[in-house]
């Protein structure tokens, strides 16, 4: 035969569920609305808040632009102009070895960030060498 809880058990269940429904209540009347967080203006500098889907990839693309122009300056500055003209097959030039570095590595939508940082660290690199 199955004994049944004492009284005492049941009574002390009763009081803590309704001591976590009364805390419950509590905290969910001093909380604020997750309205009053939220921006009342779109801010345009998160991708996701600026409303349509081209607006959200063109400031994606945007945000992606810096990455690439950082990611190709480190890596474009580890060779000289003269080996990167021969692994790529290009012109001995900043232009021409940044064009085709870009073309290269990265789709059509990320090129101008690429060829800018790989651009600028060919040239950098002449500075340097020429003392300027």
């Amino acid at each position: 035969m199955m004994r049944l809880p004492s009284a005492r058990f049941l009574l002390a269940v009763g009081a803590a569920a309704a001591l976590l429904v009364a805390s419950y209540a509590v905290l969910q009347s001093a909380m604020t609305p997750a309205d009053a967080y939220r921006p009342q203006d779109p801010d345009p500098a998160y991708a996701t808040q600026v409303g349509s889907q081209a607006d959200v990839r063109a400031q994606h693309l945007d945000n992606l632009t810096d990455e690439f122009t950082d990611s190709s300056y480190e890596t474009c500055e580890v060779r000289t102009i003269q080996q990167w003209s021969a692994i790529l097959g290009s012109a001995p030039n900043p232009e021409a070895v940044a064009r085709r570095y870009a073309a290269v590595n990265y789709p059509p939508a990320e090129r101008t960030g690429a060829r800018a940082g790989c651009r600028n660290a060919l040239i950098d690199q002449l500075a340097v060498r020429s003392g300027s």
